[in-house]
């Protein structure tokens, strides 16, 4: 209780140590970590391991034979998805790659994967099911008729959208459609919220600006933003029954529970919080605990206490000398990374 009460005084006041990472040639545009061990995925199409405590690549992960779209890194498992068609699965330990999975036929754009299931799609329209014990492909969805942006898996159903302007819950058993949800605009991401709360569980981010909340269980669009905004979505969150997402330099939240989402049609939502800060435009953020925090092509990471009156911002972090184009953080450590080749590791403990 005492490191966590400290941790949370420190995360307020700004109050962090700061390593840098070097060792990438290009940037840096994803980071992941569990613990001690930092997983960084690169513009050069390899990936890097890295051990946060000695500040050392411990591993370097080369084998596709192009650009690396997506990572995704938990327990001791890598799975990288390439432009080369590829899946390939690594050891976190040794760094060596104890699988390929191939069966696409383009660019893979997204993957995720949960109990020993992975779930990929991308250029060529489908999502392919695949057992990670054993790398056998289990099943291939078909129906999307575009591209696939994104992908999230539950316990027994995956969700999906994509260029062709429609959200797809698939059955996992079965592999067949449940529900098909249409829109106006392709779907560049997926963020599935509780699924016990008001009737919805599924929001959308659109290429029109548009975030659009589905019901999971009849594909009915429940709410929609009253006044769509003025970019693509590329990145929505969920926290405490708040949706969150960014737009050019400002990061805007909405009040769901204020919604009438058993309505036999769609609500407008309205904007519950802006918040300001940024002077480029706004590339990641994560919200978690009772903080939100972002990074931007202005170079600079911001941080606001969300259990404050009004969302207060608390204060800037400098040192990249490129954009931030992604963060992470979980307890006592924030991981960003940047267009300037490096990762930083802030540490509030």
């Amino acid at each position: 209780f005492q490191h966590r009460h400290i941790t949370r005084k420190h995360w307020r006041r700004g109050m962090c140590s700061v390593q840098t990472l070097y060792g990438h040639e290009h940037g840096v545009w994803g980071v992941q970590f569990q613990g001690d061990t930092l997983v960084s995925g690169s513009e050069e199409g390899v990936m890097k391991v890295w051990d946060i405590n000695e500040g050392q690549c411990t591993h370097t992960l080369e084998g596709h034979s192009n650009v690396i779209n997506s990572f995704h890194f938990e327990n001791d498992h890598i799975v990288s998805g390439s432009d080369d068609s590829t899946l390939k699965m690594w050891n976190a330990r040794t760094g060596q790659c104890t699988n390929t999975f191939r069966g696409h036929d383009g660019s893979i754009w997204m993957l995720e994967f949960k109990n020993n299931f992975l779930v990929s799609g991308g250029d060529d329209r489908t999502i392919r099911l695949w057992d990670m014990n054993t790398g056998d492909q289990l099943s291939v969805l078909q129906g999307h008729m575009g591209r696939i942006y994104y992908l999230q898996i539950g316990t027994d159903f995956i969700v999906s959208g994509s260029q062709d302007k429609t959200c797809k819950l698939w059955d996992i058993r079965s592999g067949q459609v449940v529900q098909s949800m249409s829109s106006d605009s392709a779907v560049h991401c997926l963020q599935m919220g509780d699924e016990s709360s008001a009737g919805w569980s599924v929001a959308s981010g659109h290429n029109n600006g548009n975030i659009n909340l589905w019901n999971i269980r009849t594909g009915t669009l429940q709410a929609a933003l009253s006044n769509p905004l003025s970019c693509p979505v590329w990145h929505i969150q969920y926290r405490k029954n708040y949706l969150y997402t960014s737009n050019f330099n400002n990061l805007h939240s909405w009040d769901l529970n204020t919604a009438e989402l058993q309505a036999p049609s769609s609500t407008p939502l309205v904007h519950s919080r802006v918040f300001k800060g940024h002077t480029k435009t706004v590339k990641h953020f994560q919200v978690g605990d009772n903080r939100l925090v972002s990074g931007g092509m202005d170079n600079m990471i911001k941080v606001w206490d969300l259990e404050s009156p009004g969302g207060s911002y608390l204060y800037t972090l400098a040192g990249h000398t490129g954009s931030v184009d992604w963060l992470e953080f979980k307890n006592d450590k924030l991981v960003s990374c940047s267009s300037d080749n490096t990762i930083r590791v802030w540490d509030y403990d």
